[in-house]
């Protein structure tokens, strides 16, 4: 249920908008002053303000009056949406969305508690991954895997070692030893028949494709069933759209990072562009940490050019161009690829290909979003340029259009950056499969792990059946090679998106290239 709030609350809004367009039209800007007014207060010194009475109002104090404000509209909002609808399934009704062969995993972190015989009285904790298997027949069994710090590190060293081009015979005996400590005690218990198995993960599992890793069969998981990976358990529970006959796409590739957008980045009424850390500040002790200065300038770039997806995405254009009957779908490149034109051509379109960087914001930032860690800005308590205004990941994490090397303001909003929050406020309901390509993720595990997370959830929120993004930086050709390949079949073969994926790095990993630019690959949907 926790997993799944932020998409799920999604979907009910635009439930909410379609059911009652009048009620939307008059909480949506009142919602949207709401938001400015959390932005304004949060960007208070600390003393704060004084109000037209003259009375003196601590940043603290207008924090939470803008936030209550907020809430009594969103409680009106909700209200609207009937009560059936804002409860969480249990596991019956889980059950019966499976098919027959069909389990569903879930996996979670939890605190192990555990007492010393010999001093009862004393108590250790330790955190540690763990898993729920759900059948088909509604049958439910917890199993306790490894520690997270065992994980989490083995998953660190397979992706640093993937990520360094290091040969398979080096990262396969790292994969069997995380598969022995994740896969092995669930798949144990697997009723006899299983074929296909739906997967929820957590925290650092989002950082490696699971259905590459090797079983003790031999065979690869996602060969040996047919794998697919679910935001939350609660989305087998949706009507997923299925496959139009009449196709349609929107091409994005090789944005100008630096250039200044011809048109406005749209407000979007539910979401606000999160303030953070000036990213120029942030960039800035990087360069000194690092010795090396950032592209055309004085001034550090955040976003680097990426040449090789304005090639890709025109490549593209041309293989759906020859896939149907000579359509020619919307192809946004360089100073073209901006937010205002993103947000304007998506909504109705089938296939979304948006080869550009991944955002996220700074790890002060994430921090603000762990409750395990202690963090100013959790309290609101910092200086002037470092506060956030909103802690969802989801407004922390999204994708790199033109302008988003502009420098930020001096709240630290960033034209350009189309963040994950505004994403799932689209209307991609039409969309059967969205492909994130070149959103390099290897800035810290913290903002990889739930940012890569959020950023595909916002597009399952927004609507798209299928996700498709890379995990790390392939090889150029490779991955062009690859992406043909997947949409060919697709688009001219009429394979499923999880069976043209396998069947295409299947293709690759026999061709003898390296495992980081074969599996760097993971779908989600179903």
């Amino acid at each position: 249920a926790t997993r799944s709030a932020p998409l799920h609350l999604a979907r009910l809004q635009q439930f909410i908008r379609t059911q009652h367009p009048d009620a939307s039209a008059r909480l949506l800007p009142q919602l949207a002053a709401a938001n400015r007014h959390i932005d304004e207060a949060a960007a208070l010194p600390a003393e704060g303000r004084r109000s037209p009475d003259g009375k003196q109002i601590s940043c603290s104090d207008a924090i939470r009056e803008a936030a209550l404000a907020k809430d009594t509209l969103e409680h009106e909002w909700l209200a609207l949406i009937p009560p059936n609808a804002r409860t969480a399934p249990d596991a019956a009704t889980l059950a019966n969305a499976l098919a027959q062969g069909e389990v569903a995993i879930s996996f979670c972190t939890y605190a192990r508690e555990t007492n010393d015989p010999e001093k009862p009285w004393v108590e250790t904790s330790q955190q540690r991954y763990g898993a729920f298997l759900l059948t088909s027949s509604g049958d439910v069994t917890w199993h306790s895997l490894a520690a997270t710090a065992k994980v989490d590190a083995l998953i660190a060293e397979i992706r640093k070692l993937a990520i360094d081009g290091r040969p398979d015979a080096t990262v396969t005996p790292r994969l069997t030893e995380l598969s022995a400590l994740l896969l092995d005690p669930v798949l144990a218990a697997l009723p006899p028949g299983t074929k296909s198995v739906v997967l929820s993960l957590a925290d650092e599992m989002h950082l490696l494709p699971l259905d590459d890793l090797p079983l003790a069969s031999g065979k690869l998981f996602g060969e040996a069933f047919s794998v697919r990976l679910a935001w939350s358990l609660r989305a087998l529970l949706l009507a997923p759209p299925n496959r139009p006959a009449d196709p349609s796409a929107l091409v994005v590739g090789g944005p100008d990072y630096d250039a200044k957008p011809s048109s406005a980045a749209p407000t979007l009424p539910e979401a606000v562009t999160p303030i953070v850390e000036p990213l120029a500040r942030v960039e800035a002790r990087a360069v000194e940490a690092s010795g090396t200065r950032g592209h055309g300038g004085s001034e550090p770039k955040t976003f680097k050019v990426l040449s090789h997806t304005k090639r890709e995405a025109e490549k593209l254009a041309m293989t759906f161009k020859e896939s149907f009957a000579g359509r020619t779908p919307p192809t946004l490149l360089a100073a073209a690829a901006s937010e205002a034109a993103v947000v304007a051509e998506a909504p109705g379109k089938i296939f979304l290909h948006l080869a550009t960087h991944g955002y996220f914001a700074p790890e002060s930032a994430w921090k603000a979003v762990d409750r395990r860690e202690e963090s100013p800005l959790a309290r609101f308590d910092v200086g002037h340029r470092d506060r956030v205004a909103q802690l969802s990941p989801y407004s922390l994490t999204g994708i790199a259009l033109t302008g988003a090397n502009l420098p930020a303001d001096e709240l630290g909003h960033r034209e350009g950056i189309l963040t994950a929050q505004e994403i799932a406020h689209l209307d991609l309901s039409a969309c059967y499969l969205t492909t994130l390509s070149a959103c390099e993720t290897s800035l810290g595990v913290r903002q990889a792990g739930s940012g890569l997370a959020s950023l595909r959830q916002a597009f399952h929120a927004a609507g798209a059946r299928f996700v498709l993004a890379t995990l790390w930086k392939v090889d150029d050709k490779v991955a062009a090679d690859l992406m043909i390949d997947f949409y060919t079949r697709v688009w001219q073969q009429g394979q499923d998106p999880h069976s043209a994926l396998r069947a295409a790095k299947t293709r690759v990993d026999k061709r003898g290239a390296l495992f980081r630019d074969w599996a760097g690959w993971v779908l989600t949907g179903r």
